[in-house]
């Protein structure tokens, strides 16, 4: 069987935006500490999960993404607003969403699923909600009856800075016992011209 990975497709955050939400969300930590809070290194906005992929066909993933960015220049984006999902009964994730930027970054993700769904990656069944994934509930914690009352409280507005987006990233994900580790593939730029490939 060909060697295969896990991969997907993000918009990475600045690391001085990520160092920035990483120091508000330490207090947050305190406050729930039974909570999976996302490593700072790890946080990313998801465009695109693709789940297991061949090796030998990441290149054609990177360039069908590739071909997707092509429409579509860089833009600013703000990550504003917290959500929890599901919306009702038992918590599992919550998030911090999108302001400025989201109407592009919903087209963008739309292509980047279109491109991929050409080479057999499964379509995505709903519309593209974009959102920065900050912790997620145990299932000792999220399951029962109990769960559905494990909703965070003191998470006030944050005022992050915009941030210009500029390229995508296509980022393999492997699971460890300590939580999952990200590694970049590849740069895939935003706007016509070169796209980057594996190794970039």
């Amino acid at each position: 069987m060909p060697e295969a990975i896990r991969a997907f497709v993000a918009a990475e955050l600045p690391q001085p935006l990520r160092f920035a939400l990483a120091v508000h969300l330490a207090g947050y930590r305190r406050l729930h500490p039974g909570l999976r809070w996302v490593a700072e290194a790890n946080l990313h906005l998801t465009m695109k999960f693709l789940g297991n992929v061949e090796v030998d066909r990441v290149s054609e993933m990177v360039r069908a993404t590739g071909r997707a960015c092509q429409s579509h220049p860089p833009f600013e984006i703000r990550l504003r607003g917290w959500g929890i999902f599901p919306p009702r009964g038992a918590p599992r994730v919550l998030w911090l969403g999108v302001d400025s930027g989201l109407a592009e970054l919903e087209r963008l993700a739309r292509d980047v699923d279109r491109q991929l769904a050409k080479r057999g990656i499964p379509a995505e069944t709903r519309p593209p909600s974009p959102h920065l994934t900050v912790a997620r509930w145990p299932r000792e914690m999220s399951g029962g009856a109990g769960g559905a009352h494990l909703r965070p409280t003191g998470l006030p507005e944050l005022d992050l800075d915009r941030f210009r987006l500029s390229s995508l990233a296509f980022m393999r994900s492997e699971l460890r016992p300590g939580g999952p580790v990200y590694e970049r593939l590849a740069e895939i730029p935003l706007g016509p011209g070169p796209h980057a490939g594996p190794g970039a």
